[in-house]
């Protein structure tokens, strides 16, 4: 009877890692923070906080223990990992929650390297004294019978005042965010309250709601633009736009348009 060589089956075991680590689909998916690691020891976490992140086609999202983030992120080589400036809320938390969040947002910004392996997702980050980790555990579910597509509530309308950046609203503006939704159809308004009269409304389809603990990430294709540089007159538009809803409140966006490559971001800060 054949037996197995052991070194070759470690061998094997080794290489079917470094597969998984270097295909840039293994970190998509949902994943808990488990510790921060600086040279020398980890860090002590809070124990009434979780911080979890979100990597999804280019697109990161995720809660830092107070605040919601989103971002882009990509992977330029196997294993290489760049994240974007992060956008967050502006909840107000405790100080110690607030401090362990700002170092965990830090320490993502300033990431290099990922590894994916049965344990978990791994995060090299560079730091000062040279570089630190952090661990992840999945969050993954068992399989479960196929569900509809999450929707949210037709018929409601979300708003929020914040900040917009991009295109009219240039370096930033005070702004008021309005998302409606009419069964599979939503109009997402940006509107500044001073006497500059600037406004934005996109109008399209949904694509994709992502529900969330007390809100939800809705997704959606743009088909209609007005704006006051077209002297509010509604043209054709492909674009896109990403509106995060947290407690009935727009808290973030994100548009894009496809044709002259522009965005819009709007952040609420109540």
């Amino acid at each position: 009877m054949a037996t197995a060589n052991p070194l070759l089956a470690q061998h094997s075991a080794e290489k079917n890692s470094v597969l998984v680590a270097q295909s840039s689909a293994a970190i998509q998916g949902n994943w808990r923070l488990a510790n921060m690691t600086q040279p020398g020891s980890p860090m002590p976490m809070l124990p009434t906080t979780e911080q979890t992140v979100e990597f999804s086609a280019g697109r990161i999202s995720g809660t830092g223990g107070c605040n919601r983030f989103n971002g882009t992120y990509r992977t330029p080589q196997a294993n290489q990992l760049r994240i974007g400036t992060l956008a967050t809320t502006f909840m107000a938390c405790e100080e110690a929650v607030t401090t362990q969040e700002t170092t965990f947002l830090t320490a993502l910004q300033a990431a290099q390297r990922y590894e994916v392996t049965r344990d978990g997702l791994q995060i090299t980050y560079r730091i000062p004294q040279g570089s630190a980790v952090l661990r992840f555990t999945s969050q993954a579910t068992s399989p479960t019978p196929p569900t509809p597509t999450p929707r949210p509530p037709s018929g409601r309308t979300y708003q929020n005042r914040g900040i917009a950046s991009g295109s009219i609203f240039t370096q930033g503006r005070q702004t008021d965010a309005t998302l409606n939704i009419r069964g599979n159809n939503f109009t997402f308004r940006l509107e500044t309250p001073s006497i500059l009269g600037l406004k934005m409304e996109s109008s399209g389809t949904n694509t994709r709601t992502q529900s969330l603990r007390n809100g939800f990430i809705f997704t959606g294709r743009v088909r209609n633009l007005a704006s006051s540089a077209t002297f509010n007159n509604s043209l054709p538009a492909i674009s896109s736009c990403r509106v995060e809803v947290f407690n009935s409140r727009v808290v973030s966006s994100y548009c894009d348009m496809a044709i002259k490559s522009t965005t819009t971001r709007f952040q609420g800060v109540r």
